[in-house]
């Protein structure tokens, strides 16, 4: 009981003080700033709502001490269209170890498309063209340090090439899961800090608070996150088991992109062969920036 009420006073004094220090919009003050497109098609359907809910092998892009939850090896390859002709792939996979322990592996791999060079002698641009790419690669590693509470941690090797110029950092994130109050789940993740700390202030740095509920065929997940570059946001994620083979999800974020939308969201799962094989699809519309659609496939082993 001790312990619950130390947990319940640690979250609330975390809530206070990123109240005061995080609610403020400095968008567009980070570097490696495609570090804040999501992997997990899953998730983005429940609107970004992921970080106590984390019990499939794309935890690892959301909170890393959800891959102490997984029994069973999983693969995962997701695609995106996004805005802007982008388009970005991951790859997902994780291996559990003795109980309680996992290791998990993640690829993100974002292609910008490409622009005209312009220069101060040619301002309407010199005919050729820059292309421009990401990469970010995780490692990462959950265990269960007692029955309630689970620890995971990334270690993540992120890179941006615009051209002949090359952008990198190692990052890491800590997340944590307690499933022993009010039978629901509570996470608090600590995402994208880098080793190091020489550069640490331009990385998209966000916290996170999340607390998820299920209730027979009805899972329920809100999310509180605290970036450094724009203002707070509340998630909200609703998914319902329709039968042993269907998933409905949708989703809602309160971020505030320039009015540029991306506030909704819906998915559905497909759970095939036993459910060893998942098909995953998401649509987020973002208004007069048109639709995105993600869709990825999933395997047991």
């Amino acid at each position: 009981m001790l312990k619950r009420i130390n947990l319940i006073t640690l979250i609330f004094i975390i809530i206070l003080q990123l109240s005061v220090l995080a609610n403020n919009d400095k968008t567009g003050t980070t570097s490696l700033s495609f570090l804040k497109l999501k992997s997990g098609v899953r998730a983005i359907s429940l609107g970004n709502t992921f970080a106590s809910i984390a019990d499939d092998v794309n935890t690892i892009y959301w909170n890393p001490a959800g891959l102490a939850q997984l029994r069973s090896s999983e693969i995962n390859w997701m695609n995106a269209n996004w805005l802007e002709g982008i388009n970005y792939s991951s790859f997902t996979y994780n291996i559990p170890l003795v109980d309680g322990h996992s290791l998990g592996f993640g690829a993100t791999f974002v292609y910008f498309g490409s622009i005209q060079e312009t220069t101060a002698a040619s301002p309407q641009g010199t005919g050729n063209f820059i292309s421009s790419q990401a990469s970010n690669v995780i490692f990462g590693y959950g265990w269960k340090a007692s029955e309630d509470l689970s620890i995971g941690t990334n270690i993540k090797f992120a890179s941006e090439n615009i051209d002949s110029s090359i952008q990198s950092a190692n990052i890491f994130d800590l997340g944590l899961i307690y499933e022993g109050l009010w039978e629901s789940r509570i996470a608090l993740v600590l995402e994208n800090n880098e080793l190091g700390g020489d550069k640490a202030s331009n990385l998209p740095r966000t916290t996170t608070i999340g607390i998820s509920k299920k209730y027979d065929n009805l899972l329920i997940g809100i999310d509180l996150g605290y970036p450094n570059d724009s203002s707070n946001t509340t998630n909200i994620g609703i998914e319902y088991a329709f039968n042993s083979y269907l998933d409905l999800r949708c989703g809602y974020s309160s971020r505030n992109e320039n009015n540029a939308g991306g506030n909704l969201s819906l998915g559905v799962g497909l759970n095939l062969g036993l459910k060893l094989w998942k098909f995953d699809f998401a649509y987020v519309p973002y208004d007069m920036l048109g639709n995105t659609y993600r869709f990825s496939i999933g395997h047991i082993l």
